[in-house]
């Protein structure tokens, strides 16, 4: 005693949380990835604030003599090299506050995947659910009409 297009939409909802499942492991993927690439622009941004940071104190003035060719830490940063410096600084920390962003949209998104999905598999637990019940149903329908 099964309705015979009952097995038909539990296919579609099955289906449908099939594809909830994909896009939430895509979109959780996705964040790790996201993350992945702050971590690694907010390290190089560190890294060239500490160079900026050096060239910046670094105004002692050694002319390039054999001293300073054997230890370079002794010689001046140019104002053109200071400027290079300041100018990858400003770069790493722009790619650094957009991926920060970027982090946040996909930190989003996956939430409403892994929601969507849970959603879905609820549909199809009600769904169990209330096929069951009707079968119960039928068969105190049938067991009633035999009773009478």
């Amino acid at each position: 005693f099964l309705h015979p297009t009952r097995p038909h939409r539990m296919t579609e909802l099955e289906q449908s949380q099939n594809a909830a499942s994909a896009a939430a492991a895509a979109a959780v993927a996705r964040l790790k990835d996201v993350v992945t690439a702050r971590e690694d622009a907010e390290y190089a941004a560190m890294q060239a604030r500490a160079e900026a940071e050096r060239a910046a104190s670094n105004t002692d003035y050694f002319p390039t003599t054999s001293f300073s060719k054997q230890h370079p830490s002794t010689r001046v940063a140019t104002p053109a090299t200071r400027q290079r410096l300041a100018n990858r600084l400003k770069e790493a920390e722009i790619r650094a506050a957009m991926l920060r962003k970027k982090e946040l949209e996909v930190q989003a998104e996956a939430a409403a995947a892994v929601a969507a999905e849970k959603e879905a598999a609820a549909a199809v637990e009600a769904e169990k659910e209330g096929s069951r019940i009707r079968g119960q149903a039928a068969l105190a329908a049938q067991a009633a009409l035999a009773a009478a």
